[in-house]
């Protein structure tokens, strides 16, 4: 902590240590939990990707006074001034000495500084250039098991129809130097998979990655398994992560951005090369990805690709890896202070002729072996107001368009008002926008929201998503609407709780059964109330979750939980947390979600539905500085349910127990 007189001015120091004292003896330490922080930002929408992405970043935090400006752009709650103004004080400052000094950076919120709290950390500046041995050897190594018991067995394990055994295993290895050297192994077998047969070697899921930059942020080099984020995902990426509520946070980026396939994913994304050189303000960066994909055919025409990634069966081992895929990429990109724009370009290619049976929902899916487009991204910043959007075409000139304008008045409120159309024959088979549909196509949508957190401890967030089909989707034959619509306030308590009150609604038109053409609106409410609280030891998180859908043609359908989680920290090397849920609803329609204690890496959202019990008890214990073990049992039980699942995944009992080890080793 402990800087040359010549970089940093004793006077200012001392000013800085006199201000920030109170909170210098827990500087190092985060003001907000990670389970705090997921169960309030995610929700059922958001990706798994996202919540890989981040967790990694959790488990693994930057350095605040060597971490770059691209680093800080990963944090999707962050936009490019808040980013910037990071930078500048630290340009400014020469160094962070504690967390405590993001409270002098205009525009960072409490709840934002919260959550840098789960990523940053004020580390010393390293002392010297590492060479290469240590970069490639001397940073931390990372291994880590998990195996899933089931206690158990489903229909497909005793009738045969499943070639493996009923657990899940994964192995994961990671290496990271500084966030400039990284690479990876990731080997998973799914429950019912075998192992060491039928083309399963050793496990079914295998997936690695090296990734590579330069000291200087100058060369990007990756090889192996990646995903690719560019402009606002109209052509290839994941721009907004599944989730509308992330853009209230921040514009999305339009820099092509390249990370690593870290998730037990077995689908979406690319496996290949992939680089990016800078030169001045011009940023190239281009890859090239061959995979092969499972699909469904009839003869040698796919009718459908599957992305579960499930062999168990000898008819799913058929659908496994059948269709070759060759894509390639790139993205061109001129870049100033306060504006950019770039152009990207993608080709993909299959080896066999894709044509969907024919329904009115699929007349204008992609048909043929190839396809290809071309589009133009841009982002522009002033003082009070950003702009960004994309355009693309697609090989047949089929156009999609979307744009977000965001206005801050204040740096405590932020509108956001956000367009899009995309064309009913658009093809863009590696897209991902903001969107309602499934595809990007078909589709009219304007969204307007903001946020506001000019109260010392209260943040105000919300918006409306007006939505048109233009012609027929999955649900509903000819062109049909809907509006989602959301409303949050979060309240930051004195006492370093938190509580959470959000109301979302859906209503999308559908089908009548047996009406041929004639649509009706299917709506959806849900409203949760949470308690945040904690302090060093423990932490208790009551909620109450109320669901209610219906149809204009059948009436409406209730449903309704009571959930307590809770954890305990007895000592400094084990935790402890448990979960007891009790839902009632009357259908899937109107069930309930929950977030659940969970082991690294194996988090997520729990949909709820007719009558039963969730529980789930969670031990993680530190055995050495190197040694971690994890321990879960979870229950699933039904009052009004003599069976769970159905077909080849049928259990024939009203419950379900799990056992789940994990264990790690870092050197």
């Amino acid at each position: 902590a402990f800087y040359p007189e010549s970089s940093y001015p004793m006077k200012h120091a001392v000013l800085v240590l006199f201000f920030l004292f109170p909170i210098t003896l827990c500087a190092q330490e985060r003001y907000i939990s990670w389970t705090d922080f997921a169960d309030t930002y995610f929700d059922e929408q958001s990706s798994e990707e996202l919540q890989e992405q981040l967790e990694q970043l959790y488990l693994h935090p930057m350095n605040l006074n060597t971490v770059s400006r691209d680093d800080l752009l990963r944090l999707p709650f962050l936009d490019e001034a808040q980013a910037d103004s990071i930078l500048a004080y630290r340009d400014r400052h020469h160094q962070f000495l504690t967390l405590g000094e993001l409270q002098f950076i205009t525009g960072l919120s409490y709840t934002d500084r919260c959550y840098l709290s789960l990523f940053l950390q004020a580390w010393p500046l390293p002392q010297q250039v590492a060479p290469l041995k240590v970069r490639l050897f001397g940073g931390r190594h990372e291994l880590e098991t998990r195996l899933d018991i089931p206690l158990y067995r489903r229909r497909g394990e005793q009738n045969g129809a499943y070639l493996g055994s009923g657990l899940y295993n994964n192995l994961r290895y990671r290496y990271d130097w500084h966030r400039r050297v990284q690479y990876g192994l990731t080997l998973e077998k799914d429950a019912g998979e075998p192992i060491g047969r039928y083309r399963n070697y050793p496990y079914d899921g295998l997936s690695a990655y090296a990734h590579y930059l330069s000291p200087n942020n100058r060369y990007e080099l990756l090889a192996g398994d990646y995903t690719v984020t560019v402009g606002q995902g109209l052509l290839f990426g994941c721009a907004t992560y599944g989730s509308k509520a992330t853009l209230l946070d921040a514009p999305r980026r339009t820099t092509m951005v390249l990370h690593n396939h870290s998730s037990m994913s077995e689908a979406r994304f690319f496996r290949g090369v992939a680089g990016g050189i800078r030169n001045g303000n011009w940023l190239l960066t281009a890859f090239l990805s061959y995979r092969q994909l499972d699909s469904r055919q009839e003869g040698d025409t796919v009718r459908s690709f599957l992305y579960d990634g499930y062999h168990r069966t000898a008819r799913e081992l058929l659908r496994r890896r059948n269709v070759d895929n060759l894509t390639a990429g790139g993205q061109l990109l001129y870049l100033r202070p306060q504006w950019r724009i770039g152009v990207s370009g993608l080709y993909t290619h299959y080896n066999h002729f894709l044509h969907p049976e024919q329904r009115a929902y699929t007349q204008y899916f992609m048909r043929g072996k190839d396809a290809a487009g071309l589009s133009v991204n841009y982002y522009l910043h002033s003082h009070r107001i950003t702009l960004s959007g994309e355009a693309a075409a697609d090989r047949h000139l089929h156009l999609a368009t979307t744009n977000t304008f965001v206005y801050s008045p204040s740096s405590s409120c932020q509108l956001t008002l956000q367009h899009r159309a995309f064309a009913p024959r658009f093809v863009s088979p590696h897209g991902d926008a903001l969107q309602e549909g499934s595809h990007v196509a078909n589709e009219h949508g304007l969204l307007l929201g903001g946020k506001y957190n000019g109260f010392r401890r209260l943040e105000l967030r919300g918006y409306v998503d007006f939505f048109r089909f233009p012609t027929s989707t999955f649900r509903a034959t000819g062109a049909s609407q809907g509006f989602d619509a959301m409303a949050q306030l979060l309240w930051q308590l004195k006492n370093g709780g938190q509580l959470l009150l959000r109301y979302r609604t859906k209503t999308k038109q559908q089908n009548i059964p047996k009406y041929a053409g004639l649509l009706q609106y299917a709506t959806t409410h849900r409203l949760r109330v949470q308690l945040n609280l904690r302090n060093d030891r423990w932490e208790l998180h009551p909620a109450i979750d109320i669901a209610l859908a219906g149809k204009q043609t059948t009436g409406n359908t209730l449903g309704w939980m009571l959930s307590l989680r809770t954890g305990f920290r007895p000592t400094s090397t084990l935790k402890l947390a448990a979960l007891a849920a009790v839902f009632f609803t009357d259908d899937y329609a109107s069930a309930c979600y929950v977030y659940e204690p969970y082991l690294r890496h194996a988090g997520g959202f729990g949909a709820c539905y007719y009558h039963g019990l969730r529980a789930v008890l969670l031990g993680q214990w530190q055995l050495t500085k190197n040694w971690d073990i994890g321990v879960k049992y979870s229950l699933l039980h039904y009052f009004n349910k003599s069976a769970i699942g159905a077909g080849e995944q049928l259990i024939s009992s009203a419950s379900k127990n799990d056992l789940s080890l994990q264990l790690r080793w870092r050197f």
